[in-house]
């Protein structure tokens, strides 16, 4: 049996867990899409033409198509597809989605705990007199 090294089961838990974030990251990497069915359908932001149909994106697999008539390049998911867009490895689209789905988690949780602060301070307020 082949065993694993650390660095793609690394790759593979990041995966897996981007998966689940993958509208967010779509919706920030290809913003000019729209969800039609079970696919995120959006122009190749590098494509000089913009056709709105060249990228269809399986929000069921993460399985991806670019329909450029030169390459037809596809993947397996959000990873790959980045990587695509932006000429870069795929360990550098990773780091770079984390980081992404990192800050944007980040921001929703201080936004949650900044509105759960605020009705805390409001009731501690009106039991010493305060409006």
């Amino acid at each position: 049996m082949k065993k694993e090294n650390t660095n793609t089961k690394v790759f593979k838990l990041a995966r897996e867990r981007l998966f689940y974030h993958h509208l967010l990251i779509l919706e920030a990497i290809l913003p000019q899409g729209a969800v039609c069915k079970e696919y995120y359908i959006a122009h190749n932001i590098t494509r000089p033409d913009g056709s709105i149909a060249s990228i269809q994106y399986d929000l069921m697999s993460g399985k991806w198509l670019d329909f450029d008539s030169e390459s037809d390049a596809k993947g397996s998911d959000i990873i790959s597809l980045h990587a695509h867009l932006n000429g870069t490895r795929q360990k550098e689209s990773l780091v770079k989605l984390v980081l992404l789905v990192g800050a944007h988690l980040t921001s929703e949780r201080t936004r949650t705990l900044k509105d759960k602060l605020s009705i805390h301070l409001v009731k501690d307020s009106t039991k010493f007199g305060g409006e």
